[in-house]
């Protein structure tokens, strides 16, 4: 079951490796080019992915933040999350309570969001209603006491 070599073939080559089952020694072959072909297979891979990373660091847009999105009327996400939040704590009911200029001033601008009829900005996008939510308390106005609150 011995195989004569030809002129220039290596011994430990992988085209040999299926040609005699039975030989120890070309079971041992067999798993050292399965091996050597698995290792050949993750060092591309790692090199695919290293040469990819490496395309996308080179061609990245410093300019570009993830979370600076244009959403309305040039204002981004952030910045109408930092509005609502102000909107919201000038307008609360303890805030109202000590002073209301705070919120009055902030609102001011938008206060056709919650108008009705020919005068409602409300379906304008330019307006960011949304982040003006909180000043429908002016409208609403103070509860005068919790419990009547309560009752209704």
């Amino acid at each position: 079951m011995s195989r004569i070599m030809s002129e220039g073939e290596d011994d430990s080559s992988c085209s040999s490796i299926s040609e005699v089952a039975g030989n120890d020694g070309n079971k041992k072959r067999n798993q050292a080019c399965r091996q050597a072909i698995v290792i050949v297979s993750l060092a591309g891979i790692i090199l695919a992915a290293s040469l990819a990373i490496g395309y996308a660091v080179i061609n990245y847009d410093q300019g570009e933040k993830p979370y600076s999105v244009v959403v309305q009327n040039g204002k981004s996400e952030q910045a109408l999350l930092e509005i609502a939040e102000r909107v919201v704590t000038a307008c609360s009911e303890r805030s109202l309570e000590k002073n209301t200029s705070k919120c009055q001033k902030l609102c001011k601008k938008n206060m056709c969001c919650f108008e009705s009829g020919e005068y409602s900005c409300e379906d304008d996008d330019s307006k960011t209603c949304a982040a003006y939510a909180g000043c429908k308390a002016l409208i609403e106005g103070i509860p005068s006491n919790a419990e009547e609150e309560d009752e209704e």
